[in-house]
């Protein structure tokens, strides 16, 4: 069965062993864990090098592997990925690249740069992973992550919408009310983000709400106005209103 590969590094997996370490010890060592990893996993078609690294402040997180080492080791990753599997297509995910807010616009200014500069050095990227955690808080834009789709296009870059929920936190208490609302979330979002052909996969956070990570995060707040529906089956695994927003998106989208 083919699947899908995440991740090989996260900055907040604990990595404490590196931080007296030279970068060549750094590489020994990290470079051994991605080759176990990949090699246990020889059918992924496709690889979250990285998830998380980009700044908004700053092209890069201020997190130790990320910094010092920056993208000498950011190359030396995808090269060895792409050496342990020539045929997969290797990603960056990150989160908070889908807001209608400036520090998302930075952040996706921030992505474009790193890009260029992984390019300029010969780096294997094949596709820019969008989380898509749409939030009634901060919310999605559809038409500035089509922007950034095509300018990810025109780097040569694909596109994962790789984490796709709502977080309804700020929504109305009424049940009801609350599912159409998530499901226009879904539905504005995908009609326009599926009309790119670049736009590859899709994926969800968690189909339903039973044991949902925006459940769990939610629950001191809601616990007097009911519990958050971010998905697209409700805790018995029956469909909600999200669940057919998603199919007309889907079914209204161009082939690829």
């Amino acid at each position: 069965m083919a699947f899908h590969g995440h991740t090989l590094f996260w900055h907040q997996e604990p990595i404490r062993w590196a931080q007296s370490e030279k970068f060549d010890r750094v590489k020994h060592n990290y470079g051994g864990f991605i080759r176990d990893v990949m090699q246990h996993y020889p059918q992924a078609v496709s690889w979250d090098v990285f998830n998380e690294i980009v700044g908004e402040q700053a092209p890069l997180r201020d997190e130790f592997f990320i910094q010092p080492f920056g993208l000498q080791f950011i190359d030396y990753c995808l090269r060895l990925a792409h050496e342990c599997a020539p045929a997969a297509r290797l990603a960056i995910n990150d989160y908070n690249l889908e807001c209608a807010t400036d520090w998302s616009h930075a952040k996706q200014d921030n992505m474009l740069r790193l890009i260029v500069q992984i390019k300029a050095m010969g780096g294997p990227l094949h596709a820019i992973g969008i989380q898509g955690h749409l939030s009634s808080i901060h919310k999605a834009s559809a038409e500035s992550t089509v922007r950034f789709i095509d300018r990810l296009a025109d780097l040569g870059l694909d596109v994962f919408i790789s984490e796709l929920d709502v977080n309804d936190s700020t929504m109305p208490v009424d049940t009801a009310v609350r599912d159409n609302a998530v499901a226009a979330y879904y539905e504005d979002f995908l009609t326009v983000v599926l009309s790119r052909r670049s736009v590859k996969r899709l994926v969800f956070w968690g189909i339903s709400d039973f044991d949902n990570w925006v459940v769990r995060r939610q629950t001191r707040e809601r616990r007097r106005s009911g519990k958050a529906r971010p998905a697209l089956f409700d805790d018995g695994l029956q469909p909600k209103p999200a669940f057919d927003a998603v199919v007309r998106a889907l079914q209204g989208a161009p082939r690829r």
